[in-house]
């Protein structure tokens, strides 16, 4: 996520939980740790795929930056 400061506008992606691109590994890991107290590679059951089934997560699609005014806002798509 970015502040574009000259339209005052976010630019936010979605970060693919399931099968993250080698730049967004570092990502998922952390966002796992964080939010769910599980650390990637610790635990058997542990890849990404099987942990976004654990946690409920529907599937995503990695997708191009997209425009937003506040970064709540993508929540509610």
């Amino acid at each position: 996520m970015a502040r574009d400061n000259g339209k005052g506008h976010w630019k936010v992606a979605l970060l693919n939980l399931a099968s993250p691109s080698g730049a967004e590994q570092n990502a998922v890991i952390e966002y796992f740790a964080v939010c769910h107290g599980v650390q990637s590679g610790h635990d058997p059951k542990g890849s990404f795929e099987s942990l976004t089934e654990r946690f409920g997560y529907a599937p995503a699609e990695s997708a191009g930056l997209r425009d937003v005014e506040r970064p709540e806002d993508l929540l509610k798509d």
